[in-house]
C-alpha cells in the first residue's frame, strides 16, 4: 500500500491484524506527487508520479521497495491533468490497466479504465542495466 498524505510512503499491511505500518519513504523528485503503484509478476514495483509544475512531465519510476529509491523509466504520454490514480497488473496477459483521472474539467472530473502501454518492465530495465557495462567494456577493448 502507498500513501502520499505525509510524503510518499510504502506501507506494509499485517495480514492477520490488518494493521498498517510505514515500511519506507519513497524518494521522488521535488514537485512530484505519488499517484499510483503497480507490482508486476516478477515483484517489480513501478510508480506513477505527476508533477505539480506544469513545465515538468509526469513520469513512471522503478521503485526499490527496500530503500524507497526511484529511477525514472518513462515520461508519461499523458498531460499533467490526466493521470492513472490506480494501476493493476494482469498476470494472464502481462498488461497494466489503470483508472485515468481527467482533471481538465473540475466539475465533474471523469474517470476511465484504460490499458496503459509504454511502461518498460522493471525486469527489462534491470537486464539493460546489467548488459550496458559489458557492451561498453567490449567496445573499449576493440
Amino acid at each position: 500500500m502507498t500513501s502520499d498524505s505525509a510524503g510518499s510512503e510504502l506501507w506494509t499491511i499485517d495480514k492477520a491484524t490488518g494493521v498498517g505500518t510505514v515500511h519506507t519513504a519513497i524518494s521522488l523528485p521535488v514537485n512530484y506527487q505519488l499517484a499510483s503503484l503497480v507490482i508486476d509478476a516478477n515483484d517489480g514495483f513501478t510508480v506513477f508520479a505527476h508533477s505539480d509544475d506544469l513545465g515538468q512531465p509526469s513520469e513512471f519510476f522503478n521503485l526499490n521497495p527496500n530503500t524507497g529509491a526511484t529511477i525514472p523509466i518513462a515520461d508519461s504520454p499523458l498531460s499533467n491533468s490526466i493521470f492513472p490514480n490506480s494501476m493493476s497488473f494482469d498476470p494472464q496477459n502481462g498488461n497494466v490497466y489503470g483508472i485515468l483521472e481527467d482533471r481538465t474539467t473540475d466539475n465533474p472530473r471523469t474517470y476511465t479504465l484504460a490499458h496503459i502501454t509504454g511502461i518498460p518492465e522493471p525486469a527489462t530495465i534491470s537486464l539493460l542495466g546489467l548488459a550496458l557495462p559489458a557492451l561498453l567494456m567490449r567496445r573499449r577493448r576493440k
